[in-house]
């Protein structure tokens, strides 16, 4: 079987690679590398600049031949093209954006299991834009796979909001009242921040499964590639300040940057292929929504490894201890959507 023509494979393959690059990202805050919430949308961006280089790279008569591409310059009208691009560009739009709100919530909380139960809560959102742009209509067992799945991770990610806000609210009683609106604030903070990354990440999801439906891959992952470059140029030019920060964080840190941002880059290749190949773009959400699961598996069985372990920075191991607390709500969470995957691929047709 060829693994690049199937679906449930590249799909379950994206949110591997993204339990890893999510441990590195809590190591990057936790580890105070990254000093600024733009820090991974920049990078990310910068690091967009990948594919296209690939791209340019290629023969020439590997590019012109595409028949794809001239099929869709041919067939589609101007107003169309405009239409696809631009769904692709704004895809790109919503995904910087999720990255920024995904560290700001990162920043406060540092507990990516967390974060992404309660971000892969966007596998609700996605067949709710999903209706709303492409039309998408769905069988039965499906969508009983979509709630039960979200059974799960609302069990998880209202556990989640309910530490934040008892962590933010609780002081000792010598604190002063303005602390304990200080930290009230935080919790209201992350809380909008993570409902914003869903939402961003949703819509990123649907709009790169609408410009699919008109371009090819290699369009779709160009014009992607290029609006994730210009925004972070763009943020980059607000401030000397900043790229010199920025600056000098790549220089000392860069082959990390390099393995981490390269995972990033197949991940969103992977995931943007298996969108394009799939039965249906809340298909592939569903499958993705196991990336908490695989965050608590991997940091469970680095700590748990002693050999491995004692390589660890003191901040690196209370960091991966942090992503398996309430190990019995995530283990109910792994339960019902591994159910639910099952249920997704014993479900017949979409």
């Amino acid at each position: 079987m060829d693994v690049l023509q199937s679906w449930f494979i590249l799909a379950f393959a994206t949110p591997i690679i993204w339990a890893i690059i999510c441990l590195f990202d809590s190591c990057f805050v936790g580890d105070k590398i990254y000093r600024s919430t733009w820090d991974g949308p920049v990078i990310s961006g910068l690091f967009s600049a990948v594919p296209l280089l690939i791209w340019a790279l290629m023969a020439p008569e590997t590019i012109t031949d595409s028949t794809s591409l001239s099929a869709a310059l041919s067939t589609l009208t101007p107003e169309q093209l405009v239409n696809a691009y631009g769904a692709a560009c704004l895809a790109a739009l919503m995904y910087f954006l999720h990255i920024y709100f995904y560290f700001r919530a990162l920043f406060r909380l540092n507990d990516v299991a967390n974060t992404e139960s309660v971000m892969a809560l966007s596998v609700v959102i996605v067949p709710i834009f999903a209706w709303f742009l492409l039309g998408e209509r769905l069988s039965g067992a499906f969508y009983a796979a979509v709630i039960l799945a979200f059974i799960g991770l609302l069990v998880t990610g209202w556990s989640t909001l309910r530490r934040i806000y008892v962590n933010a609210s609780l002081a000792a009683d010598n604190e002063q009242k303005d602390n304990i609106m200080q930290r009230r604030a935080n919790c209201i903070d992350v809380s909008v921040s993570l409902l914003l990354a869903v939402v961003c990440i949703s819509l990123s999801l649907v709009l790169q499964a609408k410009a699919l439906e008109s371009l090819s891959f290699s369009g779709v992952t160009i014009s992607f590639s290029a609006t994730m470059l210009i925004l972070s140029i763009v943020v980059l030019s607000v401030s000397a300040n900043y790229r010199r920060q920025l600056g000098k964080i790549l220089q000392r840190y860069y082959p990390m940057f390099i393995g981490v941002e390269g995972l990033e880059v197949l991940a969103r290749l992977a995931g943007q292929r298996a969108i394009e190949i799939g039965p249906s773009v809340t298909a592939v959400a569903l499958v993705q929504s196991t990336l908490p699961i695989l965050i608590i598996i991997f940091s469970l069985m680095l700590i748990g490894t002693d050999r491995i372990r004692s390589f660890l920075s003191p901040a690196l191991r209370q960091t991966l201890a942090l992503q398996s607390e309430s190990i019995q709500t995530k283990t109910t969470l792994l339960v019902v959507t591994v159910a639910a995957v099952l249920i997704l691929q014993q479900g017949g047709s979409f």
